[in-house]
């Protein structure tokens, strides 16, 4: 699925509606399908519900080693980019990064960096 949304086949809010199925083998299913067959947020999200079981943060549910790898890329990339240690995890309501920096004046470039329009 992270391929289909870094070629911009999908957009975030596919990835979003995809991220909402329970298992694995159906979530790539879904990702495929909703990419080669054009459809809509919305449309995507009633294919995400349809016959699935949900998945479910507030409950407490564990991620998926998917999940657990794309988080693990993501220290990574913010770790060599921008601070000195970087940690992303899974909250009930989301994704927590949390970034750690020598200074001021690194956070501050980074800043100055993000605030950057191309």
């Amino acid at each position: 699925m992270l391929a289909l949304l870094e070629r911009g086949q999908l957009t975030e809010g596919h990835g979003r509606a995809v991220l909402q199925v329970a298992d694995q083998d159906r979530r790539v299913q879904v990702a495929k399908r909703a990419a080669a067959e054009g459809w809509s947020v919305r449309e995507t999200e009633r294919q995400a519900g349809a016959g699935a079981k949900r998945t479910s943060r507030r409950s407490g549910g564990r991620i998926s080693a998917e999940e657990r790898a794309a988080m693990a890329d993501a220290e990574d990339v913010l770790g060599q980019r921008s601070a000195r240690t970087s940690r992303c995890g899974a909250r009930a309501t989301g994704v927590k990064a949390e970034l750690r920096f020598d200074d001021l004046a690194e956070l501050e470039s980074l800043a100055r960096r993000l605030g950057k329009r191309s």
